[in-house]
């Protein structure tokens, strides 16, 4: 069973992504602390992290502490264009709003290519 960690700042948001994605099979957990995620890493050992745009400093925090840093990441946006030039490495993206089915699509792409 892959395992995903939703990081997002809003609580219904989490609630529908965890419920979405544990239809599916997946085994979830979901955060909106920050400073929490390096250890919910260590602790969950997830496959996929689904990170809201708004909370990319987050990606920083885990590459300083994770080294190399191998878990794919899934932004989440609502903008139409990837904004955020000093990650550009990070260019696996899904475009709010989006269909459930076009989520498990995306992330079966991203963990086929991790």
């Amino acid at each position: 069973m892959k395992r995903i960690l939703v990081i997002n700042n809003d609580p219904e948001t989490m609630d529908l992504l965890k419920e979405l994605l544990q239809l599916k099979g997946f085994k979830v957990s979901v955060t909106s602390e920050k400073d929490a995620v390096p250890a919910l890493i260590k602790e969950f050992l997830p496959d996929l992290l689904l990170l809201d745009i708004t909370q990319t400093a987050v990606i920083e925090k885990i590459q300083s502490q994770a080294s190399p840093f191998h878990i794919p990441i899934l932004l989440m946006t609502g903008h139409n264009r990837y904004p955020l030039a000093p990650h550009d490495s990070f260019k696996k993206y899904i475009q709010k709003p989006f269909t459930s089915d076009q989520l498990y699509q995306k992330i079966s792409e991203v963990l086929q290519n991790a």
